[in-house]
């Protein structure tokens, strides 16, 4: 029982000692796992993402558990493009870790790339990485990084304010790659709409764009 004496004195009173939760180890340990998987953290952009590639491995979130219920989140567009991939063999399934099933993805896919992960980058960062591979002319990365910027502004706002956003955003590029001798939007266009096509979703300029907005 404490005393009067106990309560008044200023000696900090003994924390009482948690109970360490059982952590589970993943089968598979991928290479800068961390810094990977940092894209599908449920409360990075406000909403659950639910497909993901990093250019070396996919991520896809098909379910949730509501309500104590396993329920598809998927649209059923990205659920057809994802079975579609892995039929075509475009990745393959290494394991599932929490609600997240993992793939990697094979060389010869339009999706391959190595050594940048947009999850961990920065608004500012992502946009600096679009000019850079968009002057280099890496039409992969620079498709990537388009689409990392589009995806994070449609989490964040309604589809009107993230159009604009996104416009304004590209426009900021535009001058970027303008400064630094890059290629013409015509040029830009034709490789973004070459990557899209060769991943099946699109002509790409009309998909990713702002309505009237030219790459």
């Amino acid at each position: 029982m404490s005393t009067e004496a106990d309560w008044l004195s200023l000696k900090p009173a003994k924390k009482k000692r948690k109970k360490r939760k059982v952590s589970v180890e993943a089968a598979k340990k991928l290479p800068h796992e961390h810094k990977r998987a940092k894209a599908m953290v449920k409360s990075l952009n406000g909403n659950s993402r639910m497909w993901l590639c990093d250019g070396e491995y996919v991520y896809f979130r098909p379910t949730r558990v509501v309500n104590g219920e396993k329920v598809t989140v998927a649209n059923p567009t990205t659920l057809e493009r994802h079975k579609r991939y892995l039929s075509e063999g475009q990745y393959t399934y290494v394991e599932t870790q929490d609600d997240v099933e993992i793939y990697k993805v094979e060389a010869s896919s339009p999706f391959a790339r190595k050594g940048m992960y947009l999850g961990e980058l920065s608004d500012a960062d992502v946009r600096r990485q679009a000019m850079l591979n968009a002057c280099k002319r890496d039409w992969i990365a620079y498709t990537d990084c388009l689409e990392e910027m589009s995806g994070r502004l449609k989490a964040r706002y309604d589809p009107g304010m993230a159009a604009r956003v996104y416009n304004d955003y590209l426009q900021y590029i535009d001058i970027l790659i303008g400064m630094r001798g890059g290629p013409v939007a015509a040029e830009r266009a034709a490789g973004l709409a070459g990557v899209r096509k060769r991943r099946g979703v699109g002509a790409g300029r009309l998909i990713l764009l702002p309505p009237g907005m030219s790459s």
